[in-house]
């Protein structure tokens, strides 16, 4: 017991050693203790741990954790939950191909194996363990890898990955609901609903397009929704009514069924090769033909087009076997298709689509198309903690500011990245509470990174507005808002305040984002009036007044990283912390070697 009290400090010191969280001078500290510690480490190690011993409890552990799993795969499969009788349709597992041909400005093309999981929205449960849908297990990791009853299935599809961010109370459902009442749509048309996408595989997918196939009463198909990701982590959907549908027939051997076909304007980056012009024709046949009974094959074609209407790309995603239900599989048929399948999804971004990226690049000459900052009906990226926490004094800001105004004003204000209540849209009302409205929309959370970098929050939300970052309804029912603020900083030293004054010093002019596209017919043009680049912004002198010393810390800290990354590390957050992380790797060296005796 002696012993192990006196190896407690250095052990200690390592686990702050290895803590992401910690700062220099812990790490220093924690380096003198291991040092000071060292020899007792040796001795203890040599005196108390035999490693014979130790490999020969590893095998035994090895074992019995091998033989739980295999057990534990077995019962999986072997399970008989299902979905009940009211769906027409079951949960299905659809064995593809997908290809893309490029046709201009040089040909290109490639085809790989893609599955897609078929789920009926509104079904929630588990098909003998391959799929399950809007099931959740929040017991620890190691109690769900030991336990003899999981409770999600190999392929696992959650509301919460699909169409808006955020969670729902009725899943699937709620989410399509939502959509269709966003785009004026009445969702009692559409009885019924089936999700066609790459549903998650131990917990990661890479999912481009997830295909929702909306049918009437009768079961027949009358629209889709095209759920598109980017790499960016971003999502655009687009619901289509198809302008055509045509009975098509396959042959002796192949089923019949029916072809439809439509347009629709291409609005969403998606590939670094190509820009936001253009426009999508999309020929699908229905995979349940006829009347939701069937079970493939899936035949969907995406053409993208130039303005000049010339093909520029053609891409496919199509059956390559026979769609499988999992309740009619044998324990042996399921495991023939995880070995088959299982990693499937993790070549589908990393690394086939990044290789191909590569040959266009380098090997055909493709140009690279910037990623503009998304539109308006554009689903934003997340936002990083630090936009979060700004995003939070952003808004407390402009609800202060709304509510002191003197003049009648309603705000709606609508953020960009955010999960939970956050994400919804928030009102502030003056006192005199009337009928005018503005609304200020946050496209992108890059938004709230560059708002904290000027001296002039008035003339920043102009500039951003011109970035297209934001937009703003009315900005004559902006300038009646004040957006400046007493300066009541504290003039005492403490750690803020020494942020406050690098604040001051590093603030200069921000540069806009250059806009890749033409601007939209109609924008607005108007003059971002001379001001003040350098100094403290009403925004600072408002968090400082109203929030608490550690909300304050964190925020003049967050503002400083964002200053210093765009001085020295070209605005890439990411880039900054790994310059950090070198610094203090040379300190504790530089600590080691000359201080250290």
């Amino acid at each position: 017991m002696e012993g192990f009290v006196s190896v407690l400090p250095p052990l200690l010191a390592i686990s702050l050693v290895l803590s992401a969280g910690s700062s220099l001078d812990i790490i220093l500290l924690a380096i003198l203790e291991i040092y000071k510690h060292w020899q007792f480490i040796i001795e203890f190690v040599q005196a108390n741990i035999n490693p014979v011993i130790v490999i020969d409890i590893s095998k035994y552990v090895v074992a019995v954790f091998t033989t739980l799993q295999i057990a534990r795969f077995a019962i999986a499969l072997s399970r008989s939950e299902f979905c009940s009788d009211e769906f027409p349709v079951k949960p299905m597992l659809f064995p593809c191909q997908t290809s893309h041909v490029r046709m201009f400005p040089k040909k290109h093309g490639f085809s790989y194996s893609y599955l897609l999981v078929g789920i009926p929205v509104g079904w929630k449960g588990n098909s003998r363990g391959m799929i399950s849908a809007e099931e959740e297990d929040s017991r620890p990791w190691y109690i769900r890898w030991l336990s003899m009853k999981p409770s999600l299935g190999w392929w696992t599809v959650n509301s919460d990955d699909y169409l808006a961010r955020g969670h729902v109370h009725d899943g699937l459902t709620g989410k399509l609901r939502g959509y269709l009442e966003s785009q004026g749509v009445d969702h009692k048309k559409y009885a019924f609903a089936y999700l066609l996408t790459a549903a998650k595989f131990l917990g990661y997918a890479s999912n481009p397009v997830s295909v929702w196939h909306l049918y009437s009463a009768k079961r027949e198909l009358q629209a889709l929704v095209l759920e598109v990701n980017n790499t960016s982590d971003e999502r655009h959907t687009y619901f289509l009514e198809p302008s055509s549908a045509k009975l098509v027939s396959r042959g002796a051997d192949i089923p019949d069924s029916i072809r439809y076909s439509g347009s629709l304007n291409k609005d969403f980056y998606v590939s670094t090769f190509n820009d936001r012009a253009g426009k999508y024709s999309v020929a699908a046949y229905d995979p349940l033909f006829p009347f939701m009974s069937g079970a493939g094959p899936v035949n969907t074609t995406i053409t993208l087009s130039s303005a000049n209407s010339r093909a520029m790309l053609i891409a496919r995603v199509y059956s390559a076997g026979q769609a499988l239900d999992p309740s009619s599989m044998s324990v042996w048929a399921k495991t023939k298709f995880l070995a088959s399948w299982w990693w499937v999804g993790y070549l589908t971004f990393f690394p086939r689509t990044v290789y191909e990226a590569f040959r266009l690049l380098f090997r055909r000459g493709v140009p690279w198309v910037s990623r503009p900052e998304p539109r308006k009906n554009t689903l934003s990226r997340h936002a990083d903690p630090t936009e979060i926490h700004i995003e939070k004094h952003f808004w407390e800001y402009l609800e202060d500011r709304v509510m002191s105004s003197e003049n009648d004003i309603t705000l709606q204000y609508i953020s960009a990245g955010l999960l939970g209540p956050s994400s919804e849209g928030r009102t502030a009302r003056s006192h005199t509470s009337g009928e005018r409205t503005l609304e200020i929309r946050v496209l992108t959370p890059i938004f709230y990174s560059r708002i904290v970098q000027y001296a002039d929050i008035y003339a920043g939300l102009l500039q951003e507005i011109q970035s297209k970052t934001i937009t703003i309804s009315d900005l004559t029912l902006l300038k009646l808002l004040s957006f400046e603020y007493s300066p009541i900083l504290n003039p005492k030293i403490s750690r803020a305040g020494i942020c406050f004054a690098l604040i001051k010093k590093m603030r200069s002019e921000v540069p806009p984002i250059p806009l890749l596209e033409k601007p939209d017919p109609g924008s607005e043009v108007f003059q971002i009036p001379s001001h003040s680049v350098h100094g403290l912004s009403a925004l600072d002198h408002y968090v400082s007044a109203t929030a608490s010393p550690s909300e304050v810390y964190n925020y003049v800290r967050g503002v400083l990283k964002l200053l210093f990354a765009e001085r020295i590390a070209h605005g890439w957050m990411e880039i900054l912390n790994f310059e950090i992380f070198i610094v203090r790797l040379m300190a504790i060296w530089a600590v080691v070697k000359f201080v250290l005796p």
